[in-house]
């Protein structure tokens, strides 16, 4: 979960289980973040 943004430059990220319990916190740099995706992606056709 993204805490705080730094101007769109470097995010305060929370790493968490399932449960919310964390487990670290890190600032990163916008260009080393990548979006994940928990729901299932629809098949193609």
């Amino acid at each position: 979960m993204i805490l705080m943004s730094f101007d769109d430059r470097a995010y305060l990220v929370d790493f968490a289980d399932a449960q919310g319990n964390t487990y670290a916190m890190e600032t990163i740099p916008s260009e080393k973040l990548m979006q994940l995706v928990y729901e299932p992606l629809p098949a193609y056709a």
